[in-house]
């Protein structure tokens, strides 16, 4: 079965808001190689309200999250286990896990061309499984940026600390972000160059170093935009 819900307000000048409700299941099974069903059901849900007020010279907004999956490890390989098969009751496999978090934003929505721009974000996640594993994570987001003589300064910063606790592992990690760049875009072209650096603090620190350079050629705005460009990225496993 699958499930689906959303619910808002009409058009204001002033808010917004809403929930949004979603399932999807299942209580399958599937067939191995050597002709044992094995059960490979799993749920999940999805449960949001969000909202934004609007001022006049800038926006506020929230989201309050909720994620469950549940699900089953089947399977094993069948040229190993022969006799005795493995255990594959219910219990041996089962696996639920919780995300909860919120989301709040303050941005602007100046008028002015030479206004300082900016966006503020922050999250605050909380993981736990049926194993009791537990990871905190909290993102601090800054962007700023303003117009200087037809380009576009700007300036992203962002805060990433996580906190693993389980009975395996426990560690913390934080990873800082400074991207500075400059752009600027007409009918027919946009480009973005600058650079990341980024700080990984774990058990030990290390920096990493990245291009940020994107040009767009525009054809046909929205349906064909040839471009070319040269990133990288460090990405988190959580």
């Amino acid at each position: 079965p699958v499930a689906e819900f959303n619910i808002s307000n009409l058009r204001s000048k002033d808010y917004a808001y809403g929930v949004y409700i979603y399932h999807r299941s299942s209580q399958g099974k599937i067939r191995l190689n050597n002709d044992e069903k094995v059960p490979a059901g799993y749920v999940i849900n999805n449960f949001n309200i969000y909202g934004k007020k609007f001022y006049s010279k800038a926006t506020l907004s929230a989201n309050l999250r909720l994620d469950q999956n549940a699900f089953k490890y089947y399977g094993y390989n069948t040229q190993i286990y022969a006799d005795p098969l493995p255990a594959m009751d219910h219990d041996s496999i089962r696996q639920r896990t919780y995300l909860a978090g919120i989301d709040l934003g303050l941005g602007s929505s100046y008028d002015e061309v030479n206004a300082i721009n900016y966006k503020f974000n922050v999250s605050y996640d909380y993981f736990i499984d049926r194993l009791k594993y537990k990871e905190s994570n909290v993102v601090v987001k800054t962007s700023l940026n303003k117009d200087f003589y037809g380009l576009l300064g700007g300036l992203d910063l962002s805060l990433d600390y996580s906190h693993l606790n389980g009975s395996a592992d426990s560690i913390s990690n934080t990873i800082f972000r400074f991207s500075p760049y400059i752009s600027k875009q007409n009918s027919d072209w946009r480009f973005i160059l600058g650079f990341e650096g980024v700080a990984d603090i774990a058990d030990i620190t290390n920096f990493y170093f990245y291009p940020r350079a994107h040009l767009d050629i525009i054809i046909i705005e929205n349906v064909l935009v040839p471009f070319i460009g040269l990133s990288g990225e460090l990405h988190k496993n959580s």
